[in-house]
């Protein structure tokens, strides 16, 4: 069978035990490929971290792994955890071998929900702003119209985000449809006016009858155009 090269400490300590099994079944074809290892040279390189190092090593890692998920309150943790581990030995360092990926993640975190947090104040304020141009509106008249519609041109600026925290839109759709109420109202008195003008002029009451015109007469007597 194929052996692994890799020789670990272990077996480098019960190397005898390998090499009396060997001498004893050399002949056996099983152990055949053992030969390539028993009695050569064996290059071993041994690392050892100190304790103050293992127990430096955990503690920047705990303060690294609990930064996530990151906040927008997380700079002093940020700060504490890069420090800490910038301050382990290289060795410390080798036992966190994606510290540094860890802490450049937390910072690119940080940034986009400090950026995130900017664009919805953004969004808050101008949303606020939308509602107290919708309040200013107030009672709702003719002449009120630029109001309304700056109003409302205002609200379809916004980003949808921000169009969420407008508290006032029910109130200038109401506003809107009064408006067109209003504007309706008026049309219908204009038109008024004007079939009302056209009897007055076309029409003339008598004291005592009106031939085929008493509906007109009555129409004017209602409007107070005529006694």
């Amino acid at each position: 069978p194929e052996y692994d090269s890799q020789i670990t400490i272990d077996s480098l300590l019960t190397h005898s035990v390998y090499g009396k099994y060997y001498e004893k079944f050399k002949d056996n074809a099983a152990y055949a490929g053992f030969a390539k290892f028993y009695k050569q040279p064996v290059s071993v390189t041994v690392t050892v971290v100190s304790t103050a190092n293992q127990a430096a090593a955990k503690a920047a890692g705990e303060k690294i792994d609990a930064l996530f998920p990151v906040t927008k309150d997380s700079a002093d943790a940020i700060n504490e955890a890069s420090g800490a581990y910038k301050s382990l030995t290289d060795a410390a360092k080798k036992l966190l071998p994606d510290a540094e990926e860890k802490l450049a993640k937390a910072e690119a975190d940080y940034k986009k929900v400090l950026a995130d947090a900017a664009q919805d104040q953004a969004d808050r304020d101008a949303a606020a702003a939308v509602d107290t141009q919708i309040e200013a509106i107030g009672t709702v008249t003719l002449e009120k119209e630029g109001l309304i519609t700056a109003a409302r041109s205002a609200y379809e600026g916004l980003s949808d985000a921000a169009k969420d925290y407008v508290t006032k839109l029910g109130v200038l759709e109401a506003a809107e449809a009064r408006l067109n109420e209003l504007k309706n109202a008026q049309g219908y008195q204009t038109q008024l006016q004007s079939v009302l003008a056209y009897i007055r002029s076309t029409v003339t009451p008598k004291a005592n009858q009106s031939t085929n015109g008493d509906w007109a007469v009555m129409a004017l007597a209602r409007a107070g155009l005529s006694s």
